[in-house]
């Protein structure tokens, strides 16, 4: 008897098949994640003493990447663009992880003004810097020029982080052991660099083609950041896929609550895999612990 026989008799009904196929699938990305994806609780690093700065850490892979940065004993600075879900992000991940050690930064990744004196007020607090996780991100804007000239989704995605990764370079160098984040997207792979898109100009873009862009520009940053933090002590920069979860407009289009899961599982445990592996060979003399979730700067 053919297996299509067995499966279009009466007790093989559309939704049996269906159920099976939602076993199966669950089964394997089951086995998947067994096998394939990096486990947390395997790691055992100790970041005690360490300073982290992480953007857009009120939602998503920042949020995540906070806490688990907190977890391990680090001072976390979380660089928001609201203060009212910064906070609301603090006080969610101080009583997770139970550290007193979390601070609240204000800074608008579109704005170079904001970046700069959110850089200065950072370096007075915290004059060496052992992380640094640009995440933040926009996506679904159309051509949006800031005040200051530049488009919305370029600066913040792609001149932010660039401009904040060199204002805090000496203060990563002197942690003596340091490291970068940028989290890209596979959606890079669909962009093309045009400088004069930084500015709102230059070839036309299709819709949401400005994110795929701007994350090529990041992740050619990445390359070359790379290279020039050789032998600095801050010689790491990872570049990272990103899913579009968080408080931003976008979805892939690989779009699906499976897919939507085990992309959101797998790309935030590389994000976290990059930090876990941060050079650690001698925690610092830890600082006094701020007022838990009541320091801004």
């Amino acid at each position: 008897m053919s297996l299509w026989s067995v499966l279009s008799s009466p007790a093989w009904g559309p939704g049996s098949v269906v159920l099976i196929l939602v076993l199966l699938l669950r089964l394997s990305v089951q086995i998947w994640h067994k096998f394939y994806l990096w486990d947390l609780q395997h790691c055992s690093t100790d970041l005690t003493g360490k300073t982290a700065v992480v953007t857009g850490a009120n939602s998503g892979i920042g949020k995540a990447v906070s806490q688990e940065l907190a977890r391990r004993g680090a001072r976390v600075i979380l660089a928001c663009r609201s203060r009212e879900r910064g906070q609301q992000a603090l006080a969610e991940i101080q009583a997770t992880s139970k550290s007193n050690r979390l601070l609240l930064g204000e800074v608008d990744l579109s704005s170079m003004a904001s970046i700069r004196s959110f850089a200065q007020r950072l370096l007075q607090e915290c004059p060496e810097i052992h992380l640094l996780v640009n995440n933040a991100a926009v996506s679904g804007f159309p051509t949006t020029l800031t005040p200051e000239g530049l488009d919305l989704t370029f600066a913040t995605n792609y001149t932010g982080p660039f401009l904040l990764t060199n204002l805090l370079q000496g203060a990563l160098q002197r942690a003596g052991s340091a490291r970068v984040v940028n989290v890209s997207s596979f959606r890079q792979s669909h962009g093309y660099i045009d400088e004069d898109h930084l500015i709102g100009a230059g070839r036309p873009l299709t819709f949401n083609q400005n994110y795929d862009c701007s994350k090529l520009l990041l992740a050619s940053f990445t390359g070359k950041l790379a290279q020039r933090l050789q032998g600095t002590g801050a010689d790491l920069a990872d570049n990272l896929p990103d899913l579009l979860l968080g408080s931003f407009f976008g979805a892939p289009r690989r779009s699906g609550l499976v897919w939507g899961a085990v992309a959101a599982g797998r790309e935030r445990a590389r994000c976290l895999q990059a930090v876990a592996k941060l050079k650690c060979p001698a925690a610092a003399a830890p600082t006094a612990p701020p007022t838990p979730a009541q320091v801004f700067f």
